[in-house]
């Protein structure tokens, strides 16, 4: 990166909350309830389904809290995120793309030209040498890159 402006968070988000009280206060409360030792029968039933009913409107209570408050925390960097792929990374992508493909045809182009040379030169060596039985299919070989024409004809 040249003289381009980087990337900066500003401002860490700052989250006001008191859940460590609120966590010791729900705590006591559920410990006063005693529930491993409600028993549950027709006289107790209504009142035990109305205390869990109140149990579950706080519990959704609170995690709507915190719903509201991991998405204001998130908009902003989903907004970025969004802005930064369509405007940066989206571009490096196609430009790596681009040079991708010209490079692999230009290398199959050489693979396709040694390929040929030495099917020529194999075509070269059998007839020198008599030899109509074989065919260079079957010899098997790869031709890639890293390995050059004078060690292939060797």
């Amino acid at each position: 990166m040249s003289e381009q402006k980087q990337i900066v968070v500003r401002q860490i988000p700052v989250i006001e909350h008191d859940l460590v009280t609120v966590g010791r206060s729900v705590t006591e409360r559920i410990d006063a309830l005693n529930l491993e030792a409600q028993v549950v029968t027709e006289d107790t039933i209504q009142t035990l389904k109305k205390l869990k009913a109140e149990l579950v409107k706080e519990a959704t209570e609170w995690e709507n809290q915190r719903k509201t408050v991991k998405k204001i925390v998130n908009d902003p960097y989903t907004e970025f995120e969004e802005t930064y792929k369509n405007e940066v990374i989206s571009k490096y992508k196609a430009a790596d793309d681009t040079l991708k493909t010209k490079i692999n045809e230009f290398e199959l182009k050489i693979k396709e030209e040694k390929r040929t040379n030495l099917q020529l030169y194999f075509v070269e060596i059998c007839s020198v040498e008599k030899i109509d039985w074989l065919t260079f299919e079957r010899l098997g070989i790869d031709v890639n890159l890293s390995t050059s024409e004078k060690k292939y004809k060797e």
